[in-house]
């Protein structure tokens, strides 16, 4: 039997037989070739599975399971997974050529930490890079759960875990119908520390496939109200650090604004103005929490499209951070 590989990508998939070759022509390019590549089919209706089978690459496992969303057939692909170290890649995304080699060092050399991740940009259906990148810095450095409480910093497509950690928290929570990836970055930041590589190593694809974006999906409801599931969960917890417990109503507070916000984008102005209203109810602090909603609903998109905005912008999030 061959030697286990550092790396296990697992890759789930579900009727996207036409970009799962570019996910995997990203992979079979890194610079770093220890890895295997775990390709999970959701129960797909298309030709995934005849495409699949027609791939010559050895470090290469296929299989398919009957159709339970996302997180289940994640799951599956843990399950098979034989790497010390386990990345995600969504079938519609896509990663630098660099990505494992500049990530997992970092991660190597925080024996302590239990998972790394760097930035992404979102490039459009074609793969044309945009202006957007996501993936930020923890804002409180010293409180790493805290920064994930506050809000979800991480880019899924960019982290790289330790397999013995997403073991002992059981994987993906698959009755979450979204937001399982930040489910599982606080389960995981509740035991270890993480790491962040400011670099983009990964592209995250905007297409109208993305379900939870699109604001007629019947996903794109469920992502705003499973976000709140998942903090109530948080919350639940008895031994939930103080400093974490302290900033309660701002984290709701903020669930809030990022669903109203969503609404707007989406044009569904009346859920927009409700959300809004419900993320000046949860806060303890009104005035920063009204000031959050005009900078972000107002000033800052206002500032993002003038000439060296998007450069501004980064550097005011990097100074708050400090």
């Amino acid at each position: 039997m061959a030697p286990a590989p550092k790396v296990s990508v697992v890759i789930p998939t579900y009727n996207r037989r036409r970009l799962l070759g570019e996910a995997l022509d990203s992979i079979w390019t890194q610079t770093f070739a220890d890895y295997e590549v775990i390709v999970v089919d959701d129960g797909s209706a298309d030709d995934t599975l005849a495409y699949l089978e027609a791939v010559q690459e050895p470090r290469l496992r296929f299989f398919s399971e009957p159709h339970r969303g996302i997180s289940a057939a994640a799951n599956a692909g843990l399950r098979a997974a034989r790497g010390e170290f386990v990345a995600r890649l969504d079938s519609d995304d896509l990663w630098t050529p660099d990505m494992l080699a500049t990530e997992l060092p970092a991660l190597e050399a925080r024996p302590e930490a239990g998972f790394v991740y760097a930035r992404m940009r979102r490039v459009d259906e074609q793969g044309r890079p945009t202006d957007r990148v996501f993936g930020q810095p923890p804002r409180f450095p010293n409180h790493l759960l805290k920064s994930l409480v506050w809000e979800d910093c991480t880019t899924h497509c960019t982290v790289i875990a330790r397999r013995d950690l997403l073991e002992k928290i059981g994987g993906y929570d698959e009755s979450l119908p979204a937001n399982e990836d930040w489910d599982l970055m606080l389960r995981m930041a509740a035991r270890r520390p993480y790491v962040f590589v400011d670099r983009v190593t990964a592209f995250y694809r905007w297409h109208a496939g993305n379900s939870t974006t699109k604001a007629q999906s019947p996903l794109f409801d469920q992502a705003l109200k499973s976000r709140r599931r998942v903090l109530d969960r948080v919350y639940e917890a008895l031994d939930l650090p103080p400093e974490v417990r302290a900033i309660r109503g701002q984290a709701y507070s903020n669930i809030e604004l990022e669903a109203g916000l969503r609404y707007a984008r989406a044009g569904r102005l009346r859920a927009a103005a409700s959300a809004f209203r419900r993320a000046l109810e949860e806060s303890d602090r009104k005035l920063y929490a009204f000031a959050r909603i005009l900078w972000f609903l107002v000033f800052r998109p206002v500032l993002a499209a003038m000439p060296g905005g998007l450069r501004l912008l980064e550097v005011l999030s990097r100074r708050r951070r400090r």
